[in-house]
């Protein structure tokens, strides 16, 4: 991509931003679509992580297939 100002050119690396696919335990299913995947595949990898949506707080995803996740706090 390349970006321009007044006075000079320069070129900026694309990156694409994560995408949520959990949000506070619910799923946002019209964000699978963008990552290529479907509601398996989030079955599959809260199996990974032996809990359900409603214990997990964020879960985005990269669109290179990098995962983070974030379990809610119990108490």
């Amino acid at each position: 991509m390349l970006c321009f100002d007044v006075q000079r050119q320069f070129q900026v690396e694309d990156t694409s931003l994560p995408v949520t696919v959990i949000s506070d335990g619910q799923i946002l299913a019209e964000n699978l679509p963008k990552l290529g995947k479907n509601r398996a595949w989030v079955d599959d990898v809260l199996r990974d992580y032996a809990c359900r949506a409603k214990d997990v707080y964020l879960l985005s995803c990269e669109p290179g297939g990098k995962l983070y996740f974030c379990r809610k706090e119990r108490g």
